[in-house]
C-alpha cells in the first residue's frame, strides 16, 4: 500500500499539468490528557482498597502528510496519518516508546464538479471527507477524524443545496461471526442465498454493509455579519447483522466509558466484558441549525433520534428477563456557542457546549471517541494561535450517565444481586457514573 502511495504521488509531480496546481498538506501534534471515571458503585477489593474510581493519564501524538490538487473539473487528493489498528474515530496514537509507527489510509480520491444548468453538482469516489454537515464540536452522528469509502455527492443551486451517499462500510461475510465487519468482498452461491441468515459461515449469505444517507440543507444571510444554515439529513445502515460479541462496530458501551480495568473487580464483576448494547441497521434523523452572529459569536444545534431498540436487545450474556418492554434512549443533542475565530496568528476562540446522548443515539465507533452514547454533560473548549501555523488548545468535559443501569441492563430500583467482591449497597440498583477529562494539545499544520 505504501509503495502505491508514493508511485501515485510521484506521478502527480512528474506531470507538469497536474504539478502547477499541487498542494501539499501537513499536521502534527501531540496531546496529553487525564481522565477519572467514578462509576458510583464504591466498591473494595479484597484488601479494602477502592477499585470504583480510575484515573488515566495518556501521553498520544498525530500527523498527517499528503496533496491535493486539480484541473479543469477534476480534483484528486492522496494522503496518509497515523493510525491505531481497529479504531477509526482518531487519528491520536500512544507514545509506545519509540514503536508506534502504524500509518494508514487518509485520502484516496477523485472529484468531478460540473454546472449542468440545473445547479452545481459534484460527486467524489474513493476515500475521502465526509459530504454531510454536521456539528464538528460534539460530533455525536460523525467524528471529524472519520474519512468514508465510496461515492459521495452534492448538489447545490442557489441557497439550496443536497448532499448524498452511498459509503461502503465492508462485508458482513467471510472468516469470523456475523458481528465482525470485513473487507469489501463477499461470496455468494445459490445455497448460501437461499439461507435466510446473514454473515459469516459456510451456509450463510453475505452482502456488502452500506451507509445511505440524504441531507437537504439551506443557508440564508440576513446581513453580512448573520448568516444560518438549516439541514435535514436521514441516515440508513444496511446490511448489519445482530452482534454476537462485544467487539462488533454496531455495540454501544453500557454506562458510557465503563471503566477501563478489565480483569480486575470492577472491570469483571460490576460492568463486564460484554456489556454493550446491539444498535443494529440504524435509521437516524437530524436537524442541525448552525448561526454566525456579530463580533465573532456563533451558535449551532444538533438533534438526533434513532430507531426504536428495547433492552432485550443485548447480548445473550446480559439478556434482561425482567425489564424486556423498556425502550433505550435514542436521541441526542447538543447546543454550542463559540467566541472568536482563527484567522492567524494570536487570534484565539472559545467554545461551550451542552450535550445529551442516548444509549442507542447512534454508533459509537464513528463517532465522538471522548463522549460517548449514554453520557450527557459539559464541555468547554479554547484554542490560541502562537503562530500562523502552531496552535495551543485544551479541552475539558464534566459528564455523567444518562440511563443509571444496574450490570444487567435493569433500570434504576430493580434488583440483579449483588456482584462477587461487591458491598451490597449501592450495587444492587441503578446508579449514575461520573466521567472527568482534560486534555492539552498542540498542533502545527501547513
Amino acid at each position: 500500500m505504501k509503495k502505491l502511495l508514493v508511485l501515485a504521488v510521484a506521478c502527480f509531480v512528474a506531470s507538469p499539468a497536474f504539478a502547477a496546481d499541487l498542494k501539499w498538506y501537513g499536521q502534527a501534534g501531540s496531546r496529553y490528557s487525564q481522565q477519572k471515571f467514578d462509576d458510583a458503585l464504591g466498591a473494595k477489593d479484597g484488601s479494602g482498597y477502592d477499585v470504583s474510581t480510575e484515573t488515566t493519564k495518556k501521553y498520544d501524538m498525530h500527523a498527517r502528510l499528503g496533496v491535493t490538487g486539480g484541473k479543469d473539473h477534476v480534483d484528486y487528493g492522496v494522503g496518509v496519518r497515523t493510525a491505531t489498528a481497529g479504531v477509526v474515530n482518531t487519528d491520536y496514537t500512544t507514545f509506545n516508546q519509540n514503536q508506534d509507527r502504524g500509518i494508514g489510509l487518509d485520502l484516496a480520491y477523485f472529484r468531478y464538479s460540473n454546472d449542468w444548468g440545473f445547479g452545481d453538482l459534484s460527486v467524489t469516489v474513493g476515500r475521502g471527507e465526509n459530504v454531510f454537515a454536521y456539528d464538528k464540536m460534539n460530533q455525536f452522528l460523525f467524528d471529524n477524524d472519520v474519512n468514508w469509502d465510496g461515492l459521495g455527492w452534492k448538489w447545490k443551486m442557489g441557497n439550496f443545496g443536497v448532499n448524498l451517499s452511498q459509503y461502503i462500510l465492508g462485508s458482513n461475510g467471510g472468516a469470523g461471526t456475523s458481528a465482525t465487519n470485513g473487507a469489501s468482498t463477499i461470496t455468494r452461491t445459490a445455497a448460501s442465498d437461499s439461507n435466510g441468515t446473514v454473515g459469516g459461515g459456510a451456509t450463510a449469505h453475505q452482502n456488502f454493509e452500506s451507509m445511505i444517507g440524504v441531507q437537504p440543507n439551506f443557508s440564508f444571510r440576513f446581513t453580512d455579519e448573520i448568516e444560518t444554515m438549516f439541514a435535514v439529513g436521514y441516515y440508513m445502515w444496511n446490511g448489519t447483522a445482530a452482534p454476537a460479541n462485544a467487539t462488533s462496530n454496531y455495540s454501544n458501551s453500557l454506562h458510557g466509558h465503563q471503566g477501563a480495568t478489565a480483569g480486575s473487580v470492577n472491570g469483571t464483576a460490576e460492568v463486564g466484558a460484554a456489556s454493550f448494547f446491539p444498535v443494529v441497521n440504524p435509521r437516524i434523523m437530524q436537524f442541525l441549525v448552525d448561526t454566525t452572529l456579530p463580533m465573532n459569536f456563533g451558535a449551532s444545534f444538533e438533534y438526533l433520534r434513532n430507531k426504536k431498540y428495547y433492552y432485550d436487545e443485548f447480548s445473550n450474556s446480559l439478556v434482561n428477563t425482567t425489564n424486556k418492554s423498556i425502550e433505550a434512549k435514542r436521541t441526542a443533542w447538543a447546543a454550542t456557542l463559540t467566541y472568536g475565530k482563527i484567522a492567524r496568528a494570536h487570534d484565539w476562540k472559545l467554545a461551550y457546549s451542552y450535550g445529551k446522548r442516548g444509549l442507542a443515539s447512534g454508533l459509537d465507533y464513528i463517532s465522538n471517541d471522548l463522549f460517548l452514547a449514554d453520557e450527557k454533560g459539559h464541555t468547554i473548549m479554547g484554542t490560541y494561535a502562537l503562530s500562523d501555523t502552531l496552535d495551543l488548545g485544551f479541552k475539558y468535559m464534566s459528564l455523567k450517565e444518562v440511563s443509571n443501569l444496574d450490570r444487567n441492563g435493569n433500570a434504576a430500583g430493580t434488583t440483579a444481586g449483588v456482584p462477587a467482591g461487591f458491598a451490597a449497597s449501592g450495587s444492587t440498583a441503578g446508579r449514575s457514573h461520573t466521567n472527568k477529562y482534560w486534555q492539552l494539545t498542540a498542533d502545527v499544520a501547513f
